[in-house]
């Protein structure tokens, strides 16, 4: 058995979580509001798939953008899927001052969260 299959066995057969190198955090700026870009781990036997929660929203658009691409609408509940060594950008666009939008990213099938950002409009 390999160290990972140990891992899974261990936590009760769930596949191992989704990362990301450190958590986006909060984020004040002039609309859009961006967070820095992540690479996200995911590892063998995750299906990939993150749900994006809105916990706190109070105006503005929150976006994701996935490996560079177009930013897509995000709203509470939406999940997308992605592969090891994907990217991801949080965003509010179209703010006005004080707008604020908390994001968590979680890991589906782990049930871990991935990471989180509090993105406000100066």
């Amino acid at each position: 058995m390999n160290i990972l299959l140990a891992i899974q066995a261990c936590i009760g057969g769930r596949p191992l979580p989704i990362t990301i190198p450190s958590n986006w955090g909060a984020v004040t700026s002039a609309t859009p509001v961006n967070t820095a870009t992540k690479t996200l781990t995911v590892p063998s036997g995750n299906p990939g798939n993150v749900r994006f929660n809105l916990t706190l929203f109070t105006g503005g658009t929150p976006r994701y953008v996935k490996n560079g691409g177009a930013a897509v609408g995000i709203t509470d509940g939406d999940v997308v899927n992605f592969a090891n060594g994907d990217t991801l950008l949080l965003r509010l666009a179209f703010g006005v001052s004080g707008d604020t939008a908390t994001i968590t990213a979680t890991d589906v099938a782990s049930g871990s969260v991935v990471g989180d950002a509090v993105l406000t409009v100066a």
